[in-house]
């Protein structure tokens, strides 16, 4: 009998230690393989239920209310649908698999310099830029981090 009950007892434990999957907002839904940021930036991918997996780079240091994900040839930007939830803030260098729509929008000049200087462009390529600008940003509905 004591063996028995060690042996639910050690059970116990070891479905208790199982990381599932975390996700932020709702379940997981897209269905396709998930995309590179490169390949999410192709405009026919704009307006679309799209995944995308990439490396955070930069998260908001104030709320976690967006992030900056990288493929290493190109980054997003990331925020998350109608505040709903946030990222975490101590998530730079992990692998994230965002779901939701990348649509191009039409920031200012000051926020495109502020999104540009997130994004890790250098000083010359930032101050270069003037007047309202076209920046995709991708409006997540789901995140979790592998």
């Amino acid at each position: 009998m004591r063996k028995l009950a060690l042996v639910i007892f050690c059970a116990l434990c070891v479905i208790g230690c199982t990381k599932t999957p975390e996700f932020y907002g709702k379940e997981p839904f897209v269905q396709s393989a998930a995309l590179t940021v490169s390949q999410a930036l192709e405009p026919t991918n704009f307006h679309q239920n799209i995944a995308v997996k990439a490396t955070v780079k930069t998260v908001c240091k104030t709320e976690g209310c967006w992030t900056i994900l990288t493929d290493g040839k190109q980054t997003m930007r990331v925020v998350f649908a109608q505040g709903r939830f946030a990222s975490p803030m101590d998530t730079e260098g992990k692998t994230a698999i965002v779901e939701g729509q990348i649509e191009p929008t039409i920031v200012s000049e000051e926020d495109a310099r502020i999104y540009a200087e997130q994004a890790g462009l250098d000083a010359q390529k930032v101050t270069a830029i003037n007047g309202e600008q076209r920046i995709p940003i991708f409006t997540a509905e789901s995140l979790r981090f592998e």
